[in-house]
């Protein structure tokens, strides 16, 4: 098990630099950017950052985006598909899930405001 987890994690990185270079150096100044840190597992601390960010409704229970923030489907190019372009892009970085007791919610979290964005979930590391 431990030869194919590693194979699983040498491919991940693979289609991680492939999206890193196609992605490289590419902001928008018409979105309000929210960086989150380390989450280290903790799904209350990294839902009471995206609420006291303005980013979500509540900081318990599901993540759900505020109607009012919600940032526009782009796509790779970063083009708009529609709308004004304003919005929020939420980007974590740092340890997400190496330790805590809510490190599945804690991604259950980002992937549920993902998929509310239409976007696509990029992870560095896990």
């Amino acid at each position: 098990m431990h030869g194919q987890g590693r194979a699983v994690c040498d491919q991940l990185q693979l289609i991680r630099e492939e999206k890193r270079n196609t992605n490289a150096n590419k902001v928008l100044d018409n979105v309000r950017y929210v960086i989150v840190g380390d989450v280290h597992g903790s799904d209350v601390g990294l839902k009471e950052v995206l609420f006291a960010a303005n980013v979500t409704t509540s900081p318990v229970g599901d993540c759900v985006w505020r109607e009012d923030t919600i940032n526009i489907n782009m796509d790779m190019d970063m083009d708009m598909d529609g709308g004004n372009g304003k919005g929020t892009i939420v980007i974590q970085v740092g340890d997400m899930v190496d330790r805590g007791p809510g490190a599945l919610e804690a991604w259950k979290c980002l992937e549920d405001l993902d998929i509310q964005a239409g976007g696509e979930i990029e992870s560095e590391g896990m």
